[in-house]
């Protein structure tokens, strides 16, 4: 019950709250999604094409870094950008949905759930979690909504955060215009 208000009080801070940085927004609501989850793994990755960006992460056990690129294809978000909506497994092992697939294979993921990040209605890229263990109980309609809010509230970090860039880099090319002006 604490991690569900832990997580929530997370997604209402990232939807309303200015004074706080993207980098400890995102890793706050990534840590106790993982609580909450029960997973090892949480990633916000960009997807360009068929390259997947890891941008934000957090892990309990694998050495993950933002910046880190893989191919699309060998991603499970791959399957859950084709399903266009939240897509989970709890046994990626016995699920014929992830026979074969190269995310499994290298690092044997059994259980995920993630979902599309879209900004302004574009695929941006993807919230996901994961983790080697097999889940007991399959994933909770609750959960489900709750990863809902999640990528909700990523999609408006997001949002702002690429806002904010556009905008210092505006006025640093004003500035820098400025400066030859002189």
């Amino acid at each position: 019950y604490s991690a569900m208000i832990n997580l929530l009080k997370d997604i209402h801070t990232a939807v309303n709250r200015t004074d706080i940085g993207t980098q400890e927004i995102i890793g706050n609501l990534l840590r106790d999604a993982l609580d909450y989850l029960g997973q090892d793994i949480a990633i916000v990755s960009r997807v360009a094409g068929d390259q997947y960006t890891i941008m934000w992460c957090e892990s309990r056990e694998e050495r993950l870094e933002p910046g880190t690129v893989f191919p699309l294809g060998d991603t499970y978000c791959r399957l859950t950008l084709n399903h266009d909506d939240v897509f989970h497994t709890i046994d990626a092992g016995n699920d014929i949905r992830f026979s074969g697939h190269p995310c499994y294979e290298a690092f044997g993921l059994e259980t995920y759930i993630g979902a599309p990040v879209r900004i302004n209605g574009i695929v941006w890229g993807t919230v996901n979690f994961s983790s080697a263990s097999h889940r007991v109980k399959p994933f909770s309609d609750i959960e489900v909504e709750l990863l809902r809010l999640i990528v909700g509230a990523v999609e408006k970090i997001v949002t702002q955060f690429e806002y904010l860039s556009q905008v210092k880099q505006e006025r640093d090319e004003m500035a820098a215009q400025a400066r030859k002006d002189q």
